[in-house]
């Protein structure tokens, strides 16, 4: 007769090569979603910084505007000096017909991106009196 014994024990020391592959694949997928996600927050913050570039660069126009009087500027545009170079401007100005000396202007601002950010306020000639603004973003 045979006897097995019941006490055969396994004495494990470390981990079998499917832990450790699990364990690897699980991690990898950790850290791709980690890298995913400071990618796009880096592009976000990017975004948003020429967003704000561009808000400043079009009051900037505005107020030259404001200051040589809308009748100067009926349409113009240009690029922007250092370290502002790699945006673009439009002003295009219009007079009311039923309201002399009441102007309309747009100030279109183009960021790298094909991205714009235009501006328009309603402005007197004689008084720089802003009068309604409105500001939109546009991104193709």
């Amino acid at each position: 007769m045979i006897s097995i014994s019941m006490n055969m024990r396994c004495d494990r020391r470390g981990f079998t090569l499917v832990e450790v592959l699990v364990a690897l694949a699980i991690m990898v997928l950790v850290l791709v979603v980690l890298v995913r996600a400071t990618g796009t927050a880096t592009n976000t913050e990017q975004a948003a910084e020429a967003y704000n570039v561009a808000i400043l660069l079009a009051r900037n126009k505005l107020a030259a505007v404001e200051l040589d009087g809308p009748s100067s500027f009926f349409e113009d545009e240009g690029q922007f000096d250092e370290p502002y170079e790699a945006f673009g401007w439009y002003i295009s100005t219009s007079e009311f017909v039923d309201y002399p000396g009441l102007y309309s202007v747009a100030v279109e601002i183009s960021m790298p991106g094909r991205r714009t950010f235009t501006t328009t306020r309603f402005i007197y000639e004689g008084g720089a009196s802003v009068l309604r603004e409105t500001e939109v973003f546009h991104a193709d």
